[in-house]
């Protein structure tokens, strides 16, 4: 019989959610301060403040996401540790050993950068290395395999070591096979679709044009009609609208990996480049 524990969520959502807050409400308030500087130094300063604000929300937000479906499952057969899109199975014959870090002669090196419901990666030790699949520090629980360890984080440590020690002593009928699942499969799956690489390149390209053509016509073009406000858009609200194009196509491009994942969302990943490569379409209509 299958048990599944989770790690503790509550405090890792928050921070991620907090997280996400700021650098969107950072991002928001370099856009409109963008808006109204002139080209120069106050427009670069306000767009590398967008930057800046903008690029750790991907991160944070699939953090979030591999935090909230994060699960360790134990069964005779063996675990499977599932973080987001990265997911281990682990049959019961390939563990070594199982047990607290606390009975460990030396504390294990803890990743680079890490922080409350984001203790993940992977760090290389002396004839082996070491995967971190946990939402906090401390404590955590080791297993064992050939030439690797992996640190996870259950809510209850001692009941997991517990239910462990049941499932080994029930026996396996038919083991799991061992199995690796990066999240860089996306991409694969993504490469391999003729359409979907078809729609994306064209999607980065037109942005990348259009970017490239205003970059270095904005300085000589007067402005454009603006029918909901007197006057024309100024230089910089024409560069300012072309980079959150490019930002859109980013967003887009992100989220229809994740949909791509599943034959049944597929058509919502096509919609969602799509959809960039129309808006840049009509920004050079409208340009």
């Amino acid at each position: 019989m299958d048990t599944i524990f989770t790690p503790p969520k509550q405090r890792g959502l928050i921070f991620h959610l907090f997280a996400m807050f700021v650098f969107v409400t950072g991002s928001i308030l370099s856009i409109l301060q963008a808006n109204r500087a002139e080209v120069g130094t106050s427009f670069a300063l306000a767009l590398m403040g967008l930057l800046v604000c903008v690029l750790p929300i991907p991160t944070f937000a699939y953090r979030a996401y591999a935090l909230l479906r994060a699960s360790y499952q134990l069964s005779p057969e063996g675990i499977r540790l599932n973080w987001g899109l990265r997911n281990e199975e682990i049959p019961i014959e390939k563990i070594l050993w199982l047990s607290s870090e606390t009975q460990l002669e030396r504390p294990l090196p803890l990743p680079w950068l890490r922080w409350p419901g984001g203790v993940i990666g992977m760090r290389r030790l002396r004839g082996g290395e070491v995967e971190y699949m946990a939402a906090h520090s401390h404590p955590l629980i080791i297993i064992a395999t050939p030439g690797k360890m992996y640190a996870i984080s259950p809510e209850n440590p001692e009941a997991f070591l517990q239910t462990f020690q049941r499932q080994a002593e029930t026996g396996a009928l038919t083991p799991i096979s061992s199995r690796s699942i990066y999240p860089n499969f996306l991409v694969g799956n993504v490469w391999a679709s003729r359409p979907a690489r078809t729609i994306i390149f064209a999607g980065l390209l037109l942005s990348m044009a259009l970017l490239l053509w205003i970059t270095l016509t904005a300085p000589t073009t007067p402005g454009i009609p603006n029918p909901n406000v007197p006057g024309p858009f100024a230089q910089t609200q024409l560069l300012l609208l072309t980079i959150v194009n490019t930002l859109f196509f980013l967003i887009n491009f992100l989220l229809g990996l994740l949909f791509f994942r599943h034959p049944q969302s597929q058509p919502l990943a096509y919609l969602l480049w799509g959809a960039s490569v129309l808006a840049s379409l009509l920004f050079f209509g409208a340009f």
